[in-house]
């Protein structure tokens, strides 16, 4: 009976010292995969927020084209018929409003997709103006705040 108590003991401690060496090898594992589900999280998020900035980047950079294209469209607009002399001559000199209604009127509006049309004298008036298919008097307040 005594021996048997004693191997009975044996086995208990042996059967304690496996469960434990499991136990501190789960408890390791467990920690380590808890690191490493750690790490990927952040490694996510960095890299989420990298790309959230790069996005924007591009997107600011795509507007930015976007908006200089349609700047030198109108700066060639501008120069092709600022340096035509015969609309030079009849809008801001002559203010001849029958020619300016023919040759300039609604065709440049609906050809370029433009607003508003605006010919100045050598005096700073307005000489001929258009806005939304109508004949302008005089110039927007806000074209003439500096």
């Amino acid at each position: 009976m005594a021996l048997t108590n004693l191997v009975t003991a044996e086995s208990e401690r042996d059967g304690i010292r496996v469960i434990g060496s499991l136990s501190r090898g789960l408890v390791a594992g467990l920690i380590g995969a808890f690191l490493c589900a750690a790490m990927i999280i952040i490694v996510l998020y960095f890299s989420a927020t990298r790309l959230d900035a790069y996005a924007n980047d591009k997107s600011v950079e795509q507007v930015q084209r976007l908006l200089e294209l349609e700047l030198d469209k109108l700066a060639d607009l501008s120069m092709e018929y600022g340096w035509w002399n015969e609309a030079v001559d009849m809008v801001a000199y002559q203010k001849d409003l029958e020619w300016a209604e023919t040759n300039v009127g609604n065709y440049v509006q609906e050809r370029y997709n433009i607003k508003i049309v605006l010919a100045f004298g050598p005096g700073g008036e307005l000489a001929y103006g258009r806005q939304n298919q109508e004949i302008l008097q005089s110039a927007p307040a806000a074209v003439m705040t500096p």
